[in-house]
Parts: structure tokens; sequence; C-alpha cells
């Protein structure tokens, strides 16, 4: 989905530094109005977060700007030097564009040890004084991707990160995975490599099946409870397989009910399966049963942190380039 004709997208940004008060500078370059750092100085950083402890469209815009132009620099071994808001102007389409950006470090001495490198300098001059202090702004995903700066192996990659996604593209996130998952040849043991990885402090991996459908059905959109009994094995097969445990000797019916206990992989199949069937299910009636917005708010509500494991999952195992995510033209409504 894009913009309207009406309303181009750029105005739409734009638009929003002009109700924001934000003054531009007398002297800047005729396609240009805004720098990064008109906005910083003159908004307060509560300005610059939503309600639901997301940032604010504009802010994303200009972060995914800057991971675009570092990530170009990172694939050409460019690695350290200085960078800040002074260095940015804001363009027509409402992203950043980097101009006098002072010769990296590399190109006027031999690196050292002590000389700071582009990430972290991005994370102190450019994220922290943009959103603030994670641990008094935003959530576990604004944290996560504070941390992820210096971190992750692909810098492009946190152009993907859950703090960055629209709803929209959060609703496919879990459809394009297991595809790519199941597609790539290097991943065809993924689920035990991610069951091995995963986070284990996430409640809902200590709950079994039953717990989880006791928790789901008491979720307050009942569609999600039917959805999960979609998913969930007939009463006649589960009739047969209480007659085959009660079969097996004593350790293997112990082993059989560790099994039955939730993991990371079963969270990722219901939330799939729940957003497939949702799309099916609007297909066939032509209607909204639950929007994406809906979908992916019951489901960050009924398991947190989980596309977290999910990203984390997909950006460690065997370098991932994470291009093949869905990513469409974003409009701020989508947010």
């Amino acid at each position: 989905m894009g913009s309207s004709a009406s309303t181009p997208r750029h105005s739409l940004l734009i638009e929003s530094l002009r109700n924001a008060g934000i003054k531009p500078l007398e002297t800047t370059a005729a396609s240009c109005s805004w720098t990064l750092n008109d906005y910083i100085n003159q908004s307060h950083v509560s300005s610059r977060w939503q309600q639901n402890g997301r940032p604010i469209p504009l802010c994303i815009e200009f972060l995914r700007s800057i991971i675009v132009e570092f990530a170009r620099l990172e694939s050409i071994g460019i690695k350290h030097g200085f960078i800040g808001p002074e260095h940015f102007d804001i363009d027509d389409d409402g992203r950043l564009k980097v101009v006098k950006i002072p010769p990296p470090t590399s190109l006027m001495r031999e690196v050292t040890a002590s000389d700071r490198t582009y990430r972290e300098v991005i994370r102190e001059n450019l994220v922290l004084k943009l959103l603030g202090d994670p641990n008094t702004y935003g959530a576990e995903e604004y944290r996560h991707f504070v941390q992820s700066i210096t971190s992750i192996n692909l810098f492009k990659n946190l152009w993907y990160h859950p703090s960055l996604q629209s709803s929209m593209e959060k609703f496919h996130f879990p459809l394009d995975a297991k595809i790519w998952l199941n597609c790539h040849d290097l991943c065809r043991e993924w689920k035990n490599k991610w069951r091995n990885m995963s986070n284990k402090d996430r409640p809902y991996y200590k709950y079994t099946m039953e717990e989880l459908k006791e928790k789901i059905g008491a979720y307050s959109n009942g569609f999600l409870r039917v959805v999960l009994d979609m998913e969930t094995e007939t009463k006649e097969k589960e009739r047969l397989h209480e007659i085959r445990a009660e079969q097996r000797p004593e350790y293997l019916r112990k082993e059989k009910k560790q099994k039955n206990r939730v993991d990371v992989v079963t969270i990722f199949k219901i939330v799939r399966n729940i957003t497939i069937r949702i799309v099916e299910t609007l297909r066939k009636a032509g209607e909204e049963v639950m929007t994406q917005l809906q979908v992916v708010k019951a489901l960050q509500e009924l398991f947190p942190g989980f596309l977290l494991d999910l990203y984390d999952f997909l950006v460690r195992i065997d370098n991932a380039n994470l291009g093949f995510l869905y990513v469409p033209s974003i409009t701020a409504s989508q947010y």
C-alpha cells in the first residue's frame, strides 16, 4: 500500500516537522530545508514517541536512512570515523541525506584500538540523542535495538528490526521467515538450532500446550481461540495418542510429558498459523475479521518479545541477510 495521490508520503513527513514547530536553518542547500540537528535541538524526546511505545514514523524514517548509509560504508570496509546530527540534512522525501561528512579515520591515518567505530558514534550521537535513554523511553524492542547497533553482524539487518517495523511488516514477518527457513539449504535443521539458541526465560515457553490453550482462550478476542483449535489434533487422534501413551514404559511417558511443553518453535507455528488462517478467512469472507494491526497487537500481548526472538535467530543463523522480508511502501497510518 502506498500513500494516496492527493497526499504524497514526503508531504506527510515534512508536515510533521512543521507541526512540531521545527524551523529550518537559514543557510541550507536548495533541496534541503531542515537538518537533523534542527529537529533534535528544537523538539523534546517525548514528542518523538507514540503512546503505544513506538517511535513516531518520522523518526523511523530517519533511523532507516542512517542504517542504509552506514551499511554502505561498512560494505566497502569503512568502519571508523565521526558523524553527528549536524552532518545530516532532511530532504524533500523526509529522509536523511549525509552532507559534509568528516573523512573516515582510515583515510587520515592508520586505525588504532582507541578509535571509535561508526556504530558506536551512531548509537551515542544519533540514536540516543534522537530517541533518548532506552531505560526511560520505549520498551524492550527499543532497548534491544540500541544493543544490536554494536553487536549485530550485518549492519543493514538493523533496517528490519522489530522496533522499526510497521504493523504490516510485523504481520508478514513470521510468514516470510518460515518460507525462507524452509527453502534455505543451510537451514534444514533450523528447528533444533532455534530451540538451542532461544531465550528460555520467556514465560510462555514454560507452558504446556493445555495451559497455552487456556491462556489464548481467556484472551478477549475469541477468534484467536477458534484458530488455535483448528491447528490442534482432532479428539479422535488425541484419544488414540493417550491409549498409545499408556502402553509405553514409564520412562518414555515422562519424556513425552516433557516434550509436551511449549517451545519457541511451537509458538512460531501458532503465530504463523493464526496469521495464515486470518488471511484465508479474509479472502473467503471478503471482510475483515481482524485488521493486521489488531492481529499484531493481540499476538504481541499474548507472546511479548517473540518477534525479537525470531529476529535474533534469523540474524544469527548463517549470517542471514534479511532482505527477503516483505517490505511494503509504508505510510504513517501503518506504523
